[in-house]
Parts: structure tokens; C-alpha cells; sequence
């Protein structure tokens, strides 16, 4: 799972997971969106594939990216287990209690 987080954690991936939540696109599209060049791009999206948050299609010459909701819900569960906010949101570690 951490390899996951991590993958999810650098800031051009978490832009590419922002944008997939809108639905599929492909790698033009994208690279347009972030202001980046295709082939960096890619190399990101091929990372998310490799941890699963991202699955891709191809079609009519092009690889359609969508986002794996299955994946990121596993994610999400994994960190809701480890902790949990406080009442007021101002808790410790910057707003969140330890389990």
C-alpha cells in the first residue's frame, strides 16, 4: 500500500488523478490540461498503471485513461484505518487522532 500512496503522492500524479475524475481522456488531452509534454505525461500515467490506480483502453489510435475508482476506494479505506479525525478537526498530528 505504500508504494500506492507514494505513486498518489507526487504532485503531477495527483493532478492526473484530479483530472481523471471527470472521466476517460487521453494523454493529449492531459498534457494539454497540465501544461506538460506528452512524453512526461506518460511516464507519470504509466506509474498510476503500475499501482493500479489507472487503467487504460485502446481505441480509434488512442489510449484512454481512466481512473481505477475501485483502487483509490482500496487507498482511501487503508488510510481511513490508520486514522480517524477528531470531533473539532483540530486534534493531534494536525487534525487527525491515531487509532
Amino acid at each position: 500500500m505504500a508504494v500506492l500512496l507514494k505513486a498518489a503522492g507526487h504532485p503531477t500524479r495527483l493532478g492526473l488523478l484530479a483530472l481523471l475524475r471527470s472521466g476517460d481522456t487521453n494523454v493529449g488531452q492531459l498534457a494539454e490540461a497540465l501544461a506538460m509534454p506528452q512524453a512526461t505525461v506518460s511516464s507519470q500515467l504509466a506509474i498510476l498503471r503500475m499501482t493500479g490506480l489507472v487503467d487504460v483502453r485502446r481505441e480509434g489510435g488512442f489510449a484512454w485513461y481512466r481512473l481505477n475508482r475501485a483502487r483509490l476506494s482500496e487507498a482511501m479505506d487503508c488510510l481511513g484505518d490508520t486514522a480517524e479525525p477528531t470531533d473539532d478537526g483540530v486534534g493531534q498530528e494536525g487534525g487527525w487522532a491515531s487509532s
